[in-house]
């Protein structure tokens, strides 16, 4: 027998609602039946009344005769009272018993009937007393009740029809009870057929759910065994309800999971061969990489600090990350130190000294990050050896003194030989020897300018040039470069233009014309003759921006990155006689001492915009009408 497809809730109601249903019958079968019975009964009550009834009436009337039997022979006044009364008691209950009949039995008929007669019968009994009282009568009773035709018709046809009466509702108990068995015969056959019915039922509805249910459940649960077991599933539930629904979703289910273990698989695989290539790069690195705790323990370290610091893993483990750095005061607990150095090297690293195992300092860039892990937040320090770059700065330093003390100098005093040769004093030089003598007058003043800027640069990033920092306006910083340039912006017939600007800004203020003044320079060498080049001032959020816009040639996007790095040139053909590639390169240092940024915007062919920012003065508080 196939299980109907049916849905888990409609196989509840079916469960539920048949067997209500059938109950329901039954119920309603007995009720009726009930109903029938108590119909009856009252039938057999009534019956019984009124043969009652009947009785009562034929006593009281056997009663009414003795009364009369005994006035006729004592007619005195105490027997006629007992006649009366018993005569009373015998009209009484025949009414009531015509009443019994007409309003219970619903037959008026044979109560009026019944009424008829005994109104004849207690009229003859009435004309009997009343002769009965005549004095004079000799008569026997018996003899009387003889000789009065209509008396005893009147008693007869009384009797014969309460006789009748009681006969038929006799009839009727019997009858009546005759269909109480037969109801109780048919009843107790119904109960056995709803027993049956009902133990069938049990029996159907019980195979229907384990079938449709039940076995589904344990083809789920065995199921659910065998996806933990990692075995093949069973076949499908063929079945519409909400299990077959979720041995579906169970078998997609499963066929994702072993997807996804299959993808996990291959994930773990590939992640062993990157954990692998990692950890073969993090020991290879040449940078000292060094994991501490939030306490600051250290917890592991790569071969490259090992190697720089000369300890073990063994003997540097769970020891202060401190024991690596040459630090005093505050910084001496790690708790202090590591949250100062990740806020101070987010942006660059710290320059501090390592010590080695052996006590040796060892010259240091520091930073630190933070990264979590599935057992808390930890701390990832990168140590890098600046020991080389030291030693190069110190030869740098060397050579900048070198070529301040060996280079400069005589090139003063060749300069200063030219020009006394050129002015005649040590004889007459023939124009020929004039024009090689200016030409090499040209180039040592151009190689004492290019030592100098390249002096002043070094000095730049070396920090050796101390910054006077206060508030200024921006309107003099830019009139005192448009002052500097007037000459060359002059030769070649260029316009500059700049609006006035209230705006007060704080920084050094004569490097500040410097960087401005190299851009305007710049801006008139590349600009056309007859060009214009504007200065504008504009307020950003934290900062002014001043930018010089030209319309010269413009610079191609690959080079807009590296024109700020030293000896750098837009156009190394273009540009070959023009500059040593420097200016740009100290604009963005005294920028960078600052802290501000400097940059370009450029399209070839249609000019560039130099453009660096200023900080703000922080009591510029003056309405703007003053500065206008």
């Amino acid at each position: 027998m196939k299980t109907p497809r049916l849905k888990l809730a409609h196989k509840g109601i079916l469960i539920v609602v048949l067997p209500l249903l059938f109950q329901s019958v039954i119920y309603l079968t007995l009720k009726s039946q009930l109903r029938m019975t108590e119909q009856q009964a009252q039938i057999q009550e009534l019956s019984k009344k009124i043969v009652a009834g009947i009785t009562v009436a034929t006593v009281e009337t056997g009663q009414l005769f003795g009364a009369l039997v005994l006035y006729y022979n004592s007619r005195d006044e105490q027997s006629l009272q007992a006649l009366d009364q018993v005569t009373a008691a015998a009209r009484e209950r025949i009414e009531n018993l015509a009443n019994l009949i007409g309003s219970e039995g619903n037959d008026s008929a044979e109560a009026q009937k019944i009424r008829t007669m005994a109104r004849k019968f207690f009229f003859e009994v009435r004309k009997v007393r009343d002769d009965t009282k005549k004095e004079g009568t000799s008569f026997s009773v018996m003899q009387e009740f003889a000789a009065s035709i209509k008396f005893r018709a009147a008693g007869t046809a009384l009797s014969d029809e309460l006789s009748h009466l009681a006969e038929l509702e006799e009839k009727r108990v019997l009858g009546v009870n005759e269909q109480q068995k037969s109801f109780r015969e048919s009843l107790e056959k119904l109960l056995d057929i709803a027993v049956a019915l009902n133990a069938l039922m049990a029996v159907v509805l019980g195979v229907f759910f384990v079938r449709g249910t039940v076995s589904n459940l344990s083809v789920l649960k065995d199921n659910a065994w065998r996806l933990a077991a990692e075995q093949p599933l069973r076949k499908r539930i063929d079945s519409a309800d909400e299990i077959g629904d979720v041995d579906h979703m169970f078998h997609e289910m499963a066929g994702a999971l072993q997807d996804a273990a299959e993808k996990e698989r291959k994930m773990i695989v590939t992640l062993q061969a990157s954990e692998e290539r990692l950890t073969s790069v993090i020991n290879t690195v040449p940078v000292a990489l060094v994991v501490a705790d939030e306490a600051g323990e250290i917890e592991s370290l790569n071969p490259t600090a090992e190697a720089l610091f000369s300890y073990s893993s063994a003997q540097i483990i769970h020891q202060p990350i401190t024991t690596l750095l040459n630090v005093t005061g505050a910084d001496s607990d790690p708790r202090t130190l590591l949250p100062r150095l990740k806020q101070d090297t987010a942006t660059r690293p710290a320059q501090m000294e390592g010590v080695s195992r052996e006590h040796e300092i060892i010259p240091v860039e520091v930073s630190v990050t933070s990264f979590d892990t599935s057992t808390g937040n930890r701390i990832l320090a990168t140590i890098l050896d600046v020991t080389e770059r030291y030693k190069l700065e110190r030869l740098k330093r060397e050579f900048v003194a070198m070529v301040s003390h060996d280079i400069r100098a005589p090139l003063s005093s060749m300069r200063a030989i030219i020009e006394l040769v050129k002015s005649g004093s040590l004889g007459i030089i023939p124009d020929e020897a004039q024009r090689k003598l200016t030409v090499a007058d040209l180039n040592a003043e151009n190689l004492l300018q290019m030592v100098t800027k390249l002096l002043d640069l070094e000095k730049l990033d070396a920090g050796l040039v101390e910054l006077s920092l206060r508030d200024f306006r921006i309107q003099e910083l830019i009139d005192s470069a448009l002052q500097l340039v007037s000459e060359p912006a002059s030769a070649k017939s260029i316009m500059l233009k700049a609006e006035l600007t209230p705006i007060i800004g704080f920084g050094d203020k004569e490097s500040l014309v410097q960087v401005l003044t190299n851009l305007l320079v710049n801006a008139i060498r590349y600009s056309p003759a007859n060009g214009v080049i504007e200065i504008s001032v504009s307020e950003k959020e934290t900062a002014i921006e001043l930018r010089v816009q030209d319309h010269g040639p413009g610079i191609p996007a690959r080079k807009q990155s590296e024109i700020f790095e030293r000896f750098k040139q837009a156009n190394t053909t273009r540009d070959k006689g023009k500059g040593f590639g420097l200016g740009l390169a100290i604009c963005k240092s005294i920028i960078a001492q600052h802290g501000e940024t400097i940059g370009v915007d450029s399209q070839e062919g249609q000019g560039s915009t130099f453009w660096f920012t200023i900080a703000k003065a922080a009591g510029d508080t003056r309405p703007r009408e003053s500065f206008e």
